[in-house]
């Protein structure tokens, strides 16, 4: 079996079997963050009106140093250009294509001092992600893919075939030092066995949610790589 035919059993289980564990208003496949691409990502959104406020104000346009502008940002205080700057290491120039992009769209506002904060009417969906690396025999490689993802995601899992379990257990302790999720799929039961279940991970990176959050909700819009059970516009 191939690492996509294994996949593709893994995602028509997610998206088919009401009784599993693993429920997800969206599940998405391939979908780029700064840390690499995961496999595939569970999404549970906690306010759809934020989505779809996201998506009215919001474009895919420069979103890469969009995501990294906002994520520094908040409402309550503005900051000068070269205090953005300094934090997000984007030029001057394209910084300031940015901050007028966003501007222009009522996503930022200045205060009276010509410092950028955040509208107050702009949310970014609260979005809880799960992500999936997928490996038929190199689970040092998914391990380490896995770990990366913990950037944006609440739960982070390596899933192999059944007949690796032996070898999972016998390397458990690294997966649950790393707070790694172990699950298993038998394509021929059709089934999913969690061998180990992760914690919530609460070191995620804020800048690299802002972008993840981003990229799911424009390939939502754009119908690419996605199935998902609400209806958001």
């Amino acid at each position: 079996m191939k690492e996509i035919e294994f996949g593709a059993f893994f995602q028509d289980f997610i998206e088919n079997n009401v009784n599993s564990k693993y429920k997800f208003d969206m599940f998405l496949r391939e979908i780029e963050s700064f840390q690499g691409i995961p496999d595939y990502i569970g999404v549970n959104i906690r306010d759809i009106g934020e989505c779809k406020s996201f998506l009215t104000n919001v474009t895919e346009e420069n979103w890469y140093t969009v995501s990294r502008i906002l994520s520094i940002l908040s409402k309550q205080k503005g900051h000068t250009v070269s205090f953005i700057e300094k934090k997000t290491g984007i030029s001057e120039n394209s910084l300031i294509k940015d901050l007028c992009f966003l501007q222009n769209r009522n996503i930022l506002e200045q205060d009276r001092y010509g410092n950028y904060r955040l509208a107050e009417n702009f949310v970014i969906p609260k979005l809880s992600i799960s992500s999936f690396e997928l490996k038929l025999e190199n689970w040092k490689r998914a391990l380490f893919q896995a770990i990366r993802y913990k950037t944006f995601s609440e739960f982070s899992y390596v899933v192999m075939p059944k007949e690796k379990i032996t070898l999972l257990k016998k390397n458990f302790d690294f997966f649950k030092q790393s707070n790694i999720g172990i699950a298993v799929y038998d394509e021929r039961k059709d089934t999913l066995e969690t061998i180990y279940r992760a914690t919530k991970n609460k070191n995620i990176s804020k800048s690299h949610l802002y972008y993840m959050s981003g990229k799911i909700m424009f390939a939502y819009q754009n119908n690419v790589n996605v199935s998902s059970s609400i209806s958001i516009i």
